[in-house]
């Protein structure tokens, strides 16, 4: 299902895939038939390019509490190392 560039999708009702989709588009979860492409490049695995926004706070349950920790680290270091910067957390008000 192509979806054009500023198309907005909703899908309120319970228990029809929202949460599936989401975590497939973010590359949470792998697709059970097809793929998810975005920018012409499959989507597989979490990128810094896709942010996700999670209803609590909580660790990266499938990573060990080893690799939680360097996830930050490693993002980083990364973000140090590019171009663009991703700015973290609300804006202070004036």
């Amino acid at each position: 299902m192509p979806v054009p560039p500023g198309l907005m999708i909703a899908a309120p009702a319970s228990g029809c895939g929202k949460t599936t989709i989401l975590n497939t588009l973010s590359g949470l979860e792998q697709a059970s038939e097809g793929h998810v492409f975005m920018d012409g490049r499959e989507v597989n695995a979490p990128g810094l390019e896709r942010g996700v926004v999670f209803q609590g706070h909580a660790l990266m349950p499938w990573l060990t509490v080893r690799q939680n920790i360097a996830f930050g680290r490693n993002t980083a270091q990364r973000r140090q190392r590019s171009s663009w910067t991703v700015r973290a957390g609300w804006p202070k008000r004036r």
